[in-house]
């Protein structure tokens, strides 16, 4: 069924309908660790600041939104119109979908990361760079933080580490890999073999143009 409500661009572009509430810059900072927000339905994207990094963890509970990475970011928390100006839209149940005060969110890019780190023994570390973009400053979305385990032989037997996968901003894209060692297990391999291995899909990372904002 067609939206009771719907405004369109000059170009005949779709910009706002009722049957959809679009989401708006509500928050952005840096943080070293952690940040806490206030936020109803959020989406957060990343820029990390210099090292790779990931997120750590996340909570959504009420309208309270707390997250972590484990290095500094600048992070960007989009949610649903949340300001009112001389250009606003609601649908037909009253609930704003559109406002003019908030940037909106505008995904300009979204990449598989594919499984680069099977190329060779320590293509985990030297991971895949995407640089599909013009020349700019851009934060990430990862779908999920995929893991992988890096199995070595050590005197007395096995040690593995369990390693995040992180991003590293760059001026056309972004480069993911696992540079850091993480959990380690002593005496345990998933492979018993001298390698790294995941378990894991491969993650989708959507891209925002954050110049300007920061």
């Amino acid at each position: 069924m067609p939206a009771g409500f719907q405004l369109l661009s000059g170009a005949s572009e779709l910009i706002v309908d009722s049957a959809s509430i679009n989401m708006f810059l509500r928050h952005a900072g840096v943080a070293s660790n952690s940040a806490t927000v206030a936020a109803i339905n959020p989406v957060l994207f990343f820029r990390p600041l210099g090292e790779p990094c990931f997120l750590t963890w996340a909570n959504h509970s009420g309208s309270v939104l707390d997250f972590a990475f484990n290095r500094p970011a600048e992070y960007y928390v989009f949610d649903r119109p949340a300001e009112s100006s001389y250009l606003d839209a609601f649908n037909e149940s009253g609930v704003q979908i559109f406002t003019a005060a908030q940037r909106p969110l505008n995904v300009i890019g979204s990449v598989i990361v594919p499984d680069y780190y099977t190329a060779y023994r320590t293509a985990f570390q030297d991971g895949w760079t995407y640089s599909g973009l013009v020349s700019g400053k851009y934060a990430y979305n990862q779908a999920f933080v995929r893991q992988g385990y890096n199995s070595l032989t050590a005197v007395g037997g096995w040690e593995t580490y369990l390693m995040p996968e992180a991003l590293q901003a760059t001026a056309n894209g972004f480069w993911a890999g696992f540079p850091a060692y993480g959990t380690r297990f002593l005496g345990w391999s998933p492979t018993r073999t001298n390698t790294f291995i995941s378990y894991a899909p491969s993650p989708q990372v959507s891209i925002i143009d954050v110049a300007g904002i920061l």
